[in-house]
């Protein structure tokens, strides 16, 4: 018998890949990840990055490094697209379960939550630092359902779910749910039990080795930042989220005084997590190192928007009569769409066209390292991050290049505007 949300799952993937194809990719970070990769002899998966381990995108992008620098490109939004569809399924079962009810209505939640997500950022959707965030997300979704029906964790359900958790800092905020589910499924205990651990210790010997330690930043100079520099949008976001989180999670209070802590299709006990989820998240981006703002402000926001959003699609699904539910879904689900449709660039310079001269330029690079010389670089500058791509890669210790020091004769191969600002080759430091 067919799944009865297979036709949704359907219609949600090629909506996510369609999001995907109109998202910008090679962003600065994973152009800084590709030129690292494909310049630097011995380079490896194993390193820091703002003081940090990110598991997934070093190991992804060391394994494709093999492949022509396209195909590498290519491979960067393939494994985005497929984190943020096993976050939209994680999802889709986090608001159908307990006993899988309303699950047509769940994947056409799941799948507007996904595009609100785009609308926040569409980087989440074709850039594989990105990926962190999706298999984070996915996994503390995981252990949400986990806390509404007991499930045994297979070993590779256990090792998504490490690997998610372990490769942000967010994750290590997902140990009291893993206490919890331990403490409330017996049988369970050992398997949550484990993962706590290991989460808690990993966490605590990243933050101690790449020196990710927490410290107080003054509070609204940090917000005052956020306001005045790049991303305003993201603070009236969070506050949003924040406030929407704060409401639900008083009405989950009422509702446990009631004693009705346990009834409803989607149990109050899960906003409340989303609640502390969400905030918790908030006071760890306050405490953030200030030494590298870029990789954590815009980033952290995702946190509180996506616990909001699913809170409020938990409490969508709890309405009593059919049609109001029908309602209340068709409401959050269309404003959903307008927002997404608005916020995507139609215009002839928009990401589409740039990803393709990326891709274009990539796919030229391969051709330009069969014919070049020592001391040509081929650059594309279309940000202070260019794509950076050096006739053979070179031994080099960690730090900061600038790529007129590999072109000694001047004879750089160039594709975009000018080299004024001096694209670069950023060479991380190895854990080992």
């Amino acid at each position: 018998m067919a799944s009865p949300t297979r036709t949704p799952d359907a219609l949600a993937v090629c909506a996510l890949a369609a999001l995907s194809l109109m998202s910008g990719a090679l962003g600065v970070d994973d152009t800084g990840l590709l030129t690292y990769i494909n310049n630097v002899t011995g380079a490896t998966p194993f390193f820091w990055a703002n003081g940090y381990f990110h598991v997934i995108p070093a190991t992804v992008a060391y394994a494709l490094g093999y492949l022509p620098l396209a195909a590498q490109a290519v491979g960067y939004r393939v494994a985005a697209l497929a984190a943020v569809a096993l976050l939209y399924r994680e999802t889709k079962r986090l608001l159908a379960e307990p006993g899988g009810q309303h699950a047509g209505a769940a994947a056409l939640l799941a799948a507007s939550i996904m595009c609100a997500l785009h609308v926040i950022d569409s980087s989440l959707f074709a850039n594989l630092t990105w990926v962190n965030w999706s298999a984070c997300l996915a996994a503390m979704a995981y252990l949400l359902t986990a806390t509404t029906v007991p499930a045994r964790l297979s070993w590779i359900g256990f090792s998504g779910v490490a690997v998610g958790l372990l490769t942000t800092p967010v994750g290590l905020l997902a140990v009291p749910i893993l206490l919890r589910a331990a403490a409330a499924h017996h049988a369970r205990r050992r398997q949550y039990g484990a993962l706590a651990a290991m989460v808690t210790v990993v966490h605590a010997a990243q933050a101690w080795g790449g020196q990710w330690t927490p410290v107080f930043s003054p509070t609204g100079r940090r917000l005052l930042s956020e306001l005045g520099g790049d991303y305003p949008h993201n603070v009236v976001i969070m506050v949003v989220a924040l406030t929407t989180l704060g409401g639900l999670w008083a009405a989950a209070v009422r509702r446990r005084a009631r004693g009705e802590w346990a009834t409803g299709a989607n149990r109050p006990e899960v906003r409340a997590w989303l609640a502390y989820l969400g905030v918790a998240a908030t006071v760890l981006f306050l405490l953030a190192p200030d030494r590298e703002p870029q990789g954590y402000e815009p980033r952290f926001v995702l946190v509180p928007a996506y616990c909001a959003l699913v809170a409020i699609a938990t409490a969508v699904l709890e309405r009593g009569r059919p049609s109001t539910r029908g309602l209340a879904i068709g409401v959050f689900a269309g404003l959903i769409l307008m927002m997404t449709v608005i916020s995507i660039h139609w215009d002839r310079r928009g990401p589409i066209v740039l990803w393709l001269q990326k891709y274009q330029f990539l796919a030229e690079a391969s051709v330009f390292r069969e014919r070049c010389t020592d001391g040509q670089v081929m650059v594309f500058e279309d940000e202070p991050s260019a794509a950076v791509v050096l006739c053979r890669p070179q031994a080099l210790a960690p730090g900061r290049y600038p790529i007129v020091e590999f072109t000694p004769e001047k004879g750089e191969y160039s594709a975009g505007t000018s080299l004024a600002r001096r694209p670069s080759i950023d060479v991380p430091t190895p854990l080992f």
